[in-house]
């Protein structure tokens, strides 16, 4: 875990949560209740932590709802209220836990770090090799002569997929309803395609590598064999 977006409006909450990630070496990003989920979609933590305690509880709701529609990101829901419907939401809700206020940072970042691993197919997975680059899949990062390319969960995931399938043809809607484990392919093809320009911008210097889309309902990762 290296970053993580703390939204809520109680602010001892939130600068306790950030002396105790920052003495971890975590990054911390708090924003209140009224931040649009196009702003915290664009930071592009690890995890989010979302205060569901008054004022806003039904605007913070809504918008970890209109986050997930963006993105597969883990939500850990937080609340000092002895609510079961809050607790009930949040434990429904896709890819998230609930922790009750006032909260156990050990067993916070425990419950983090969980979800992180559960919605995370790549901790076992050893270094690939694309061409001359290495995509180390824990690290989200790109190795390439001297160059170390950071990359988003996603842009990850993606090229991950897009790995599996090198040197061939996959057809484009299969492989977006494969990554967000969706039957529509629609729900995310607006998604999918700026997701791609940035990845497309961040390999354009590794030697041998693209991703063609000439034909239209298709797409190939190319790699040096």
């Amino acid at each position: 875990m290296k970053k993580v977006v703390c939204i809520g409006d109680d602010l001892k909450f939130n600068q306790l949560v950030t002396n105790y990630f920052s003495e971890n070496q975590i990054r911390v990003i708090t924003q209140n209740g009224n931040v649009k989920a196009e702003q915290v979609h664009s930071l592009e933590s690890d995890v989010l932590l979302i205060d569901l305690s008054s004022p806003n509880e039904k605007i913070k709701y809504l918008l970890a709802k209109q986050i997930r529609e963006m993105s597969d990101i883990p939500v850990l829901f937080t609340s000092s209220k002895r609510n079961d419907d809050i607790t009930l939401k949040s434990i429904n809700f896709c890819l998230a836990d609930f922790i009750r206020k006032p909260v156990d940072m050990v067993e916070m970042v425990a419950r983090m770090n969980k979800l992180i691993t559960s919605t995370s197919k790549f901790n076992n997975m050893n270094k690939l090799k694309f061409g001359e680059a290495i995509l180390l899949l824990c690290e989200q990062t790109i190795e390439y002569e001297e160059k170390r390319i950071h990359l988003s969960r996603m842009e990850t995931k993606i090229l991950y997929k897009l790995y599996q399938h090198r040197n061939e043809y996959i057809e484009r809607n299969t492989l977006v309803c494969k990554i967000w484990e969706i039957t529509d392919y629609k729900l995310r093809k607006g998604t999918f395609g700026n997701i791609l320009c940035k990845i497309r911008k961040k390999i354009k210097c590794i030697e041998g590598i693209c991703i063609d889309t000439q034909i239209s309902s298709k797409i190939k990762l190319i790699i040096p064999e």
